[in-house]
């Protein structure tokens, strides 16, 4: 079981991050079967581009279900136990990586959307927006592979964080045993002789006190 666990804690976010590189750049080896240019390519149609990367993304986003899944089912009932901003970075790494897919998916759809704008009995038409479906492309690939990076260590490092304090809570050698996400503000409390519980107010210097200088010890 802890070998399963170890293992999905590695490699899941990097399976995810992984198919989404993997389904963007595969449209880079598509581009030379629909150049139109080149007699000898395949016929295929361009929209097989925005299917391949819609195919790697929602295999990753799959993924990071499961690793959302696993998240919260290691670290949500010890929340008391580590920094709650070790959360918002966790949640802001799966945002980057959503964000990610979108992001690329807009360029795919603009690419195809070029192409076929483009007047097949016109070679300027066809060379000059197949040079821009062509860079539009590259750039899908590129942003989505910079930040594929970024987002997977965010993610790992948010995991990361949260498990060395754990450790530190488990090993007891955390300098804060208090309950870091909890109320922990002091409060001074004291009983009457009735028993009666009263809070204990700050003292300070009475209303009609004046600062006598030490000479009433005189």
């Amino acid at each position: 079981m802890m070998k399963w666990k170890k293992w999905r804690n590695h490699y899941i976010t990097f399976l995810a991050n992984l198919f989404v590189f993997i389904g963007f750049s595969i449209n880079a080896i598509l581009l030379r079967e629909i150049n139109p240019i080149d007699n000898s390519r395949v016929a295929l149609s361009p929209e097989i581009m925005i299917i391949t990367a819609l195919i790697g993304g929602l295999l990753g986003i799959a993924f990071i279900g499961f690793d959302i899944k696993f998240f919260i089912k290691d670290f949500f009932y010890q929340k008391f136990h580590y920094d709650k901003k070790y959360t918002r970075m966790y949640i802001g790494g799966i945002s980057v990586y959503l964000f990610n897919i979108i992001l690329g998916m807009l360029f795919v759809v603009l690419s195809v959307y070029f192409y076929r704008q483009a007047d097949l009995t016109n070679a300027n038409s066809l060379v000059t927006n197949f040079t821009i479906t062509r860079n539009l492309i590259y750039i899908s690939i590129g942003i989505t592979s910079a930040i594929t990076i970024v987002n997977f260590v965010i993610i790992r490092l948010a995991r990361l964080f949260i498990e060395q304090a754990l450790d530190k809570r488990k090993n007891n050698t955390d300098e804060n045993p208090k309950p870091v996400n909890s109320d922990d503000k002091s409060v001074i409390i004291s009983f009457d002789q009735n028993n009666n519980l009263v809070k204990e107010q700050p003292v300070g210097p009475k209303a009609d006190q004046k600062p006598s200088g030490g000479l009433n010890e005189l």
